[in-house]
């Protein structure tokens, strides 16, 4: 197997903002959409 370099983030780093389509529903996702979730899944 190829050595490859680590993309991962430490522990503890905030996630990167991100948008996503969400092929069920039509809408975008993004970070902010779980900004007032308690428990992410």
């Amino acid at each position: 197997m190829a050595l490859t370099a680590s993309t991962m983030l430490p522990l503890g780093t905030q996630a990167p903002d991100f948008h996503l389509p969400d092929v069920v529903s039509g809408h975008t996702i993004s970070l902010s959409t779980f900004i007032d979730k308690k428990h992410y899944l």
